[in-house]
C-alpha cells in the first residue's frame, strides 16, 4: 500500500546535488509518485540612492534563458535519481520569487502534495530561519526531512 500519490521536491541549486539527491534512490515508494521538483531562484531588489528607483535582479527579460538552464538541471537530474522519469511522471519546475521559502510553500499547497522533501543541512544557526522550517509551518502536507553535510 502506499499512501503518497504526489510528491514535491524542493531542489536548491548550487549544492553537490548527486550527493543530496542519493538518498532518494533508496526511497522505493517514490517510483509509483508523480515527482515534482522546483527551484526557487530569489528575485532580489536594491534600492538605489541615486536615482530612487529599485533595481531588480535578475531582470525580466534575463529570466527565460534563467530558467531554461534551471530547467535543464533538474531535467538531468531526474534522468540519473528518479527511474519513473522515463514514465513522465516527473515534472522540472522553476520559480522566482522575493520570498522563495514563501513561494515554494505556496506551489506545494496549490498542487496539493501529499508529501515535501526537502533537504537541510546539518549546521543550523542560532536562530531557527530555515527554509525546512518555514515550509513545514506554511504547508498541508506531510513532511520528509533528509540531512545533509556541505
Amino acid at each position: 500500500m502506499h499512501f503518497f500519490k504526489k510528491v514535491t521536491i524542493a531542489i536548491e541549486l548550487g549544492t553537490n546535488l548527486h550527493h543530496i539527491l542519493e538518498p532518494l534512490k533508496r526511497l522505493g515508494f517514490l517510483n509509483q509518485c508523480e515527482i515534482h521538483l522546483v527551484s526557487v531562484s530569489p528575485i532580489i531588489s536594491y534600492s538605489t540612492c541615486l536615482s530612487g528607483i529599485p533595481l531588480v535582479y535578475p531582470i525580466a527579460t534575463d529570466r527565460k534563458e534563467i530558467e531554461h538552464s534551471i530547467l535543464a538541471k533538474l531535467d538531468q537530474l531526474s534522468r540519473e535519481v528518479l527511474p519513473q522519469h522515463k514514465e513522465g511522471r516527473v515534472l522540472c519546475r522553476c520559480l522566482f520569487d522575493e520570498n522563495p521559502k514563501k513561494a515554494f510553500s505556496d506551489y506545494a499547497n496549490e498542487q496539493r502534495s501529499d508529501l515535501v522533501i526537502l533537504f537541510a543541512r546539518e549546521k543550523v544557526g542560532f536562530f531557527d530561519t530555515s527554509f525546512s522550517h518555514y515550509v513545514s509551518s506554511h504547508t498541508s502536507s506531510n513532511i520528509l526531512i533528509l540531512k545533509h553535510k556541505e
